[in-house]
């Protein structure tokens, strides 16, 4: 240790290289301020509202009285569709499987179901925006009565297709309206189904909505153009069969007017009073008039009495089949005093008839 250094010196002397002290700042003092007095309580004077109950929205909310009355009508303009489109189809399978005569009736089916057809499409595209799968309260009811109506004609169709099935299998008679019947009630059911789909609306097939306006709008399409092509066709090919089976028993009952008053047969039938359709059948040289003569009877089971009968013969050729079934066709060969056109086969045919005078 050198003598020669102060140790206060060298105790205050620090050295070059060490550290300042760090200062300490005081920490500030905080000042109480004046908290304001608590009040005393002051007790608040009862008032009892009117109790006001709150409105809780349903969780369907009813549907609009314009869409209650869309809904109807979409259904009930479907239903008198489907009337008119089964007897359409009726008559074009009649036609088609055994070339009957379905009249002129058809034409003012195919106009029912032009006007009933463009309404209910209508009914149906503004009512399928509306419409929910799950239906509440009047729009439910309005569902499962039509529903019913049509699961009804459904069912009922089945039956007869059922019926047509097992008396084509049994029958001894013809089975062309056993076939008829058959295809025409199984095409019937179809409509009716595919219609109650609809109806119900399952939330399953979303698409039935849509598929079955064009479903409807397509099949009603072919069959119009089947009945312009089939029974239509028809009728305007056998117009002149209509003059005969509307007044060739007029002329029938004329020849016995006749006889009965000259006493004999008229030598043709311009010798006739006729007028209107009933001469519009001869002029036109739609029947042929075979007169046979008369014949005189006396006795009968050893009886006497005295009876002329004139006997002749009305021959025509129709154009297509008669409608229904020609119960006369197996006394063709015998002569009556009646005479039916109902259910007559295509082609000439001769009806023997007679007039007896007591």
């Amino acid at each position: 240790m050198n003598p020669n250094v102060n140790p206060e010196e060298n105790q205050q002397s620090p050295s070059p290289m060490a550290a300042p002290e760090p200062t300490v700042q005081p920490m500030p003092v905080p000042v109480p301020t004046a908290q304001p007095a608590p009040q005393a309580y002051q007790p608040q004077p009862y008032q009892q509202q009117p109790y006001q109950p709150q409105a809780v929205e349903p969780a369907h909310p009813k549907p609009e009285a314009g869409l209650l009355v869309l809904q109807w009508l979409t259904y009930a303009f479907w239903g008198w569709t489907l009337i008119g489109l089964s007897y359409l189809t009726t008559m074009v399978v009649s036609n088609f499987v055994d070339k009957v005569s379905v009249g002129e009736s058809i034409t003012y089916i195919i106009a029912a179901v032009l006007v009933l057809l463009p309404i209910s499409f209508v009914c149906d595209v503004f009512y399928s925006r509306k419409e929910t799968h799950k239906k509440v309260g009047p729009a439910s009811a309005i569902m499962v009565i039509h529903a019913v109506i049509f699961a009804l004609f459904a069912i009922g169709s089945l039956i007869v297709a059922v019926f047509s099935l097992v008396s084509k299998f049994t029958s001894d008679t013809d089975s062309a309206g056993s076939t008829i019947a058959l295809i025409s009630s199984l095409i019937i059911f179809v409509y009716y189904a595919v219609t109650f789909i609809r109806t119900i609306d399952p939330a399953k097939f979303p698409a039935v909505r849509k598929f079955y306006k064009y479903f409807m709008l397509g099949t009603i399409g072919i069959m119009i153009i089947l009945g312009v092509v089939g029974p239509i066709a028809n009728e305007r090919k056998a117009k002149t069969d209509r003059i005969i089976e509307n007044n060739l028993s007029n002329v029938s009952t004329e020849i016995s007017s006749y006889a009965v008053d000259k006493g004999k047969l008229p030598e043709s039938l311009s010798d006739l009073d006729l007028s209107g359709d009933n001469k519009k059948l001869v002029d036109q040289n739609l029947v042929e008039y075979k007169p046979e003569g008369i014949h005189k009877e006396s006795k009968y089971n050893g009886y006497d009495y005295s009876k002329t009968v004139y006997k002749y013969q009305l021959c025509v050729d129709y154009k297509v089949k008669g409608t229904g079934t020609d119960y006369d066709a197996n006394k063709r060969d015998s002569y009556s005093d009646y005479l039916s056109t109902y259910g007559h086969e295509a082609g000439p045919i001769c009806y023997k008839l007679l007039t007896q005078e007591y």
